[in-house]
């Protein structure tokens, strides 16, 4: 079961996030993060896009395509784990089971789609939710 709380941690405070060289706080943090949390980091991503998009975590992690829903979903969370955590693409890929091609493909439609404000809405509260998640241990795992 997920249980997404709007709890925000104290990552701007951190050195490396307020850094001249860090382009923002939440990719900075997901960086930190990519290489010992991946198994984390995955599962509160679809947590997140499957309570928003009302699709099942298993369905997200289904080898083919599936419904187009579910495609879209799984786009999603290709796109907050490249764009959201500031993953490579190689690195999303493989963190979701996919090539390279397919996360920029994703990205690519879900950059499209967000020209539909309620759409991007939904991203934006996304990408606000997902490094919070995966920065924070809870029971939404």
């Amino acid at each position: 079961m997920c249980l997404m709380s709007p709890v925000m941690p104290g990552y701007a405070s951190d050195p490396a996030a307020t850094s001249a060289a860090a382009s923002s706080p939440t990719m900075q943090t997901c960086e930190r993060v990519q290489s010992t949390r991946a198994p984390q980091m995955r599962m509160a991503i679809e947590c997140a896009v499957s309570r928003v998009f009302g699709v099942d975590n298993a369905a997200l992690a289904h080898v083919s395509r599936g419904v187009a829903r579910v495609a879209l979903a799984r786009q999603v969370a290709m796109y907050l784990a490249h764009v959201g955590c500031g993953l490579s693409m190689k690195a999303a890929g493989e963190l979701f089971g996919r090539d390279r091609t397919t996360v920029a493909h994703a990205c690519l439609i879900v950059e499209d789609r967000r020209d539909d404000p309620l759409f991007d809405q939904a991203l934006d509260l996304l990408e606000w939710a997902v490094p919070v998640m995966v920065l924070r241990p809870g029971p939404y795992l």
